[in-house]
């Protein structure tokens, strides 16, 4: 993640007063959170690595880049110890209606106005598995979900 930042990141006030380089990182940051969201681990898999167009931020593949920072392992480290989480979330807070797409969000620690930080951030799924894939965690998640139906 600290990639990331760093490549969208000015490195002096004078870079960061140029529209130009201001859009085109802040379009930069918006894929790479479009894709850690959107893409499957598979297709990033198959993508060849292809190198960033700006030469001033970090040279290395695409693929690589991705799987750095958003995919740290291929998908999830204990597939059985996160529906064992799933079901255990769902069971102690029976009274709330989760999708597999909001507990893989809290699994990851991100925020929403249904889950804010303020009281989820306090339970022990709040960031749990936060090295795990979120698409795979996503549909795990909803799979343990549908079978507790």
């Amino acid at each position: 993640m600290l990639c990331l930042y760093s490549s969208v990141s000015c490195q002096s006030v004078a870079e960061c007063q140029s529209d130009e380089l201001a859009d085109e990182k802040c379009s930069k940051l918006k894929k790479a959170v479009h894709d850690y969201f959107e893409t499957d681990v598979t297709e990033l898999e198959k993508q060849e690595p292809k190198l960033l167009v700006n030469k001033n931020l970090y040279s290395i593949p695409t693929a690589v880049f991705y799987k750095q920072l958003f995919y740290f392992q291929p998908g999830v480290q204990s597939e059985d110890q996160v529906k064992a989480d799933v079901r255990a979330m769902v069971g102690t807070f029976s009274d709330t209606n989760f999708t597999g797409r909001a507990i893989a969000r809290i699994f990851h620690g991100i925020s929403s106005p249904c889950f804010p930080p303020q009281m989820w951030g306090r339970t022990r799924y709040w960031r749990l598995h936060l090295t795990d894939n979120f698409p795979q965690l996503c549909k795990i998640a909803t799979a343990e979900i549908l079978k507790l139906k």
